[in-house]
């Protein structure tokens, strides 16, 4: 929570103060492909809350063990919904991490993780 507190000598403006809420990620859900092949993609959708109801600004993000940060995985980086395109290795463990930010001080983040399937020989 932010909290602001403007302040000001006699005679001059009455004090005023603003509070602000944090945003949430509510849920992070996928298209029940939890396991896709080697450059499969998932279907991913989120739900967010701002109580104060602030716009909103939602930035996704993902880390894959030995790849690290891969912006272009993503049909769509500031979207609610967007299709995820995993790496091309198998067997790796994936976060897949949605920031949100009110404009007004509050932040917050989710996350799920997702592993591509192994290929078989």
């Amino acid at each position: 929570m932010t909290l602001s507190l403007t302040y000001a000598e006699q005679g001059a403006s009455p004090v005023s103060i603003e509070t602000n809420s944090w945003p949430d990620v509510l849920s992070i859900g996928t298209d029940s492909n939890t396991e896709p092949a080697p450059g499969g993609t998932v279907d991913l959708v989120a739900e967010v809350q701002d109580v104060d109801c602030d716009d909103v600004t939602v930035t996704w993000s993902s880390a894959c063990s030995g790849v690290g940060d891969n912006a272009n995985a993503f049909s769509d980086l500031h979207s609610l919904t967007t299709t995820w395109t995993a790496p091309s290795s198998s067997a790796m463990l994936c976060a897949l991490m949605l920031s949100v930010d009110d404009g007004r001080g509050g932040t917050n983040t989710g996350a799920i993780a997702l592993k591509t399937a192994p290929v078989l020989p």
